[in-house]
């Protein structure tokens, strides 16, 4: 355990799960700025990487057991008002969240590293609070679900399987 002095706290103890945790956030920062991802909103064509970085998510979250999240969410009926807030959650992104986005089919794969049950419902929260700001109806009222809401680590055969756009 290393030891820092602060101003406002006597000693800041950096343990060795601290050091882990900033170890792998770095990783992702690095790999987003390597590969020139300034806002991860990938489309199906990206979707080997994407997949990349769910196994690798997966694997951080199995041996050092950090939480993360994969969600599904899939506008069943395509409006204009579903469009507004697919779009929307492409805004709403949080710094390492990874999307892998279909226009088309109006599908999103959400990839939340490093983020717990409680980050994960606090996302869904703003999403649908913002959804009944702006149209008045909340996500189940817009026919879009969340098909898929995994807490990492996951089977790794369930990987490719689970990460579809359809």
């Amino acid at each position: 355990m290393v030891l820092f002095w602060s101003k406002k706290y006597n000693f800041f103890a950096l343990k060795n799960t601290t050091l882990t945790l900033l170890a792998v956030m770095a990783g992702h920062i690095g790999d987003l700025l390597r590969h020139e991802i300034t806002n991860p909103v990938m489309t199906s064509k990206e979707s080997p990487y994407f997949i990349r970085q769910v196994k690798r998510t997966n694997k951080e979250a199995k041996r050092y057991r950090i939480p993360s999240q994969l969600l599904k969410i899939k506008a069943n009926s395509i409006t204009d008002e579903s469009r507004v807030l697919m779009g929307y959650l492409s805004d709403a992104r949080r710094g390492l969240d990874i999307y892998l986005y279909d226009d088309d089919k109006q599908t999103l794969l959400l990839l939340m590293p490093l983020a717990d049950e409680l980050e994960k419902s606090g996302f869904i929260a703003r999403v649908n609070s913002w959804s009944k700001e702006r149209t008045g109806k909340n996500l189940a009222e817009l026919d879009i679900v969340i098909e898929q809401q995994l807490a990492l680590p996951i089977s790794s055969d369930d990987i490719k399987r689970l990460v579809t756009l359809s």
